[in-house]
C-alpha cells in the first residue's frame, strides 16, 4: 500500500508542476502533506529519472522544461 501512495504522490506532483502550480517548497510540502525534506527526496528521484525540473522565483513555483512522462512497471511489446 506505501508503493503505490508513493506512486501516486510522484504522479500528482508532476502534475502540479506540468499546470505550474505547484507554489513555494513549503507550500507544495504542505499540500501533499509531507516534510519538506521528503519533497526534496522525491524531486530527486524525479530528476534522476530524466525529469528536468527547476524552481521558478518569478513564477514561484515548480517548472518542468521537458515532456517528462512518468510510468510504472515494465512495458513489453506484443
Amino acid at each position: 500500500m506505501k508503493f503505490i501512495m508513493q506512486m501516486e504522490r510522484y504522479e500528482r506532483i508532476l502534475h502540479l508542476i506540468k499546470r505550474k502550480a505547484t507554489g513555494t517548497p513549503q507550500e507544495l510540502a504542505k499540500r501533499l502533506n509531507i516534510s519538506e525534506s521528503s519533497l526534496y527526496d522525491y524531486l530527486r528521484v524525479l530528476k534522476a529519472k530524466g525529469a528536468d525540473i527547476e524552481y521558478s522565483n518569478s513564477r514561484q513555483s515548480y517548472v518542468l522544461n521537458n515532456d517528462f512522462v512518468i510510468t510504472f512497471g515494465n512495458k513489453t511489446k506484443d
